[in-house]
């Protein structure tokens, strides 16, 4: 059909054939097919802004009929929101131009969405416009999609800049994707780098010209040649790399991970607190450490002084009584030598003893936990074994006696160690516990070390306190550890005291008195 027989057309034809008759194409019907195929909505309007046809979509989407739809307005069909928003292009296409839109519409029952839309004006042959055809797109779902995505980004990136660690992304070809202030500020990197499409190169060598360099560069070498390691390095990274170096004065976790696009995250943890703490600690547990062994060798030393003291003091003695039964010069003088060498002797270990005596005790207010926490830390150095089944039980708000935080730390640690040797040896079914917790009696302060072990014969129980006793094989003690824990609980006014664990086992009880 022509243009003309469709302005022609008979107004009260019903809704269906109208839309036939209405189409100004000759073969309305194949026309008609091929619109109601595409996935976009389609609609056609007379001058007046009346629906003239709507394809199959338009009706999906709206849930309406030809009989609610053709001959009426925008305003009724989509209502006043919808009419007022797409004005402008109506009169853009009543001016012969084509008129295209795009964004957020509310329609009418329907709510937002989302769309692009086309307006076409049609022309009579004579040059007259006829109506327009509106082509509208539904975008709202990819829209959504995209404003979730922005909205994330937008928050990844608040995150981002506020959060301490130094974060950077480079795509697979080692160009900057993204990073925060955070690395910009550790580096010491200008703002003009902060742009995507920067190479890694320029990153490194912007530093290194500065003189900034990761412990395991030498500024030494070639700038170039540490930038083309730096980079290829960086390329050759499979899934994941960690590393901790120094940069800047400052120690940093620095973790490189291969993202599944290709793109590489770097983070930088900036840990320098946590590595000084930790070289603290250890540098205060080999402070202990060597402690615990000077105070291990002056017990053996006045264990051995007393042993070497009682047959020098009988030699010496024998060597007067012979000296004043012997008239003999010759023999006089003898015995004479051997007095005095005795007598040497004797000073030799009396100087001995002096010079390993132990240091003078501090007495402060004791912090229990933390003292206990050190014991443990020179015990296990990296916590108890796998196979034990370790307890901790220290109440909140402690008392706090006084004494010497480093000894009592030093007899903890020796009787959790001798547990732990005895639990490791023993064949026993069933797990293997010890544990160490805190109590109040009285005015005294209770520390329990207690294990479910074999436990120790009765015929035994004051023999281990003496020096030089063990029942351990030669590499596993000297006998002297228990001797001195006793001799440092006695120092601070207290008891070590040995008894039976319920159960089975041995519990080695510490008492400190407050006062």
């Amino acid at each position: 059909m022509s243009s003309t027989q469709t302005a022609n057309a008979k107004p009260n034809s019903q809704a269906a054939g109208a839309v036939q008759l209405l189409l100004p194409f000759t073969d309305a019907h194949v026309m008609r097919g091929i619109l109601d195929a595409m996935p976009a909505r389609v609609s056609y309007f007379d001058k007046h802004r009346k629906f003239r046809y709507n394809n199959q979509e338009f009706y999906r989407f709206t849930g309406m009929t030809p009989e609610q739809t053709i001959g009426r307005s925008v305003a009724q069909v989509l209502g006043r929101h919808a009419s007022a928003e797409t004005l402008p292009q109506v009169q853009a296409v009543r001016r012969g131009e084509t008129a295209r839109t795009e964004g957020w519409r509310q329609y009418k029952g329907l709510g937002r969405r989302y769309v692009e839309s086309v307006f076409i004006p049609l022309f009579h042959p004579n040059g007259t416009m006829d109506g327009y055809f509106v082509l509208v797109r539904d975008l709202t779902d990819e829209q959504r999609q995209k404003e979730e995505l922005l909205q994330r980004g937008q928050q990844l990136e608040v995150v981002l800049q506020e959060i301490d660690d130094a974060v950077v992304m480079f795509d697979s070809d080692m160009r900057l994707v993204m990073c925060n202030s955070g690395y910009l500020e550790l580096m010491g990197y200008p703002e003009s780098l902060n742009k995507p499409g920067t190479g890694l190169d320029v990153f490194v060598r912007h530093r290194l010209q500065r003189g900034v360099a990761y412990s395991d560069e030498n500024l030494a070498e070639p700038i170039e040649d540490l930038v083309r390691a730096r980079v290829e390095s960086h390329r050759h990274i499979k899934k994941e790399a960690h590393s901790i170096q120094l940069v800047r004065g400052r120690w940093m976790n620095i973790r490189r991970r291969r993202l599944p696009d290709g793109s590489l995250l770097i983070t930088h943890t900036d840990i320098t607190a946590k590595y000084e703490a930790d070289r603290a600690r250890r540098a205060q547990i080999e402070a202990m450490q060597r402690m615990a062994q000077m105070e291990t060798n002056a017990t053996l030393l006045a264990g051995l002084g007393h042993e070497i003291n009682n047959p020098l003091a009988a030699i010496m003695a024998q060597a007067s009584l012979l000296l004043r039964e012997t008239q003999d010069a010759k023999s006089r003088q003898r015995i004479e030598a051997i007095n005095d060498a005795a007598d040497r002797g004797a000073k030799i270990v009396h100087s001995l003893m002096r010079s390993a005596r132990r240091r003078e005790q501090r007495y402060e207010p004791l912090d229990i936990s933390a003292s206990i926490q050190l014991a443990l830390d020179l015990a296990w150095n990296d916590g108890p074994p796998p196979w034990l089944d370790f307890t901790l039980d220290i109440p909140p708000k402690l008392p706090k006696p006084y004494g010497d935080p480093e000894q009592i730390a030093h007899v903890v640690s020796n009787l959790v160690s001798n547990a732990t040797q005895a639990l490791e040896a023993a064949r026993m079914p069933g797990p293997k516990r010890l544990g160490v917790s805190v109590e109040m009696a009285g005015d005294d302060m209770m520390i329990r070390i207690a294990d479910n072990g074999p436990g120790v014969p009765a015929e035994l129980r004051e023999r281990i306190f003496e020096p030089f006793f063990t029942t351990k094989p030669p590499e596993k003690g000297t006998g002297v550890g228990l001797a001195l824990c006793r001799a440092l609980a006695r120092a601070h006014g207290g008891r070590l005291d040995l008894e039976d664990t319920p159960g089975g086992g041995a519990s080695f009880i510490l008492r400190l008195p407050l006062h």
